[in-house]
């Protein structure tokens, strides 16, 4: 699949059939005036089998992992995409680059190249690390 330059052939089939299982959970909770995200679980649950399909194991990944992350941090921010679209993509893409070069500056300020450095001097450390990390 290919969009522009862009290459999706390893994400494409697995990436759309998450967009057309989205698309499906936003209908069906508007036509029956119902909560989307127990639209999206239901057909989610219902749709299990595709995350088998060698074809479409990248593209899923890659929406579970990339794309969940990032609409649960537009969440946590209380930011739609309707309100991103309204304010055009150049501030948008300036918004993303700066809290980047924060997360950067941070990381060079604190005196380390290990990345959760900062966050663990500021407390902001989660307790349930386990035994992976030892710094």
């Amino acid at each position: 699949m290919r969009c522009g330059s862009l290459r999706f052939g390893g994400v494409g089939p697995g990436l759309l059939a998450s967009l057309v299982i989205a698309a499906a959970a936003a209908f069906l909770a508007d036509h029956y005036a119902g909560p989307v995200m127990l639209f999206a679980l239901l057909l989610g649950m219902a749709m299990n089998w595709l995350s088998e399909v060698d074809r479409c194991k990248a593209g899923i990944s890659f929406a579970s992992r990339n794309v969940l992350r990032l609409g649960v941090a537009l969440l946590g921010f209380r930011v739609t995409l309707g309100d991103v679209a309204a304010i055009g993509w150049r501030p948008a893409a300036l918004v993303v680059a700066l809290v980047t070069l924060t997360i950067l500056a941070s990381i060079r300020g604190a005196g380390t190249r290990r990345p959760w450095a900062p966050t663990r001097e500021t407390g902001c450390w989660p307790r349930s690390t386990g035994s992976w990390w030892r710094g």
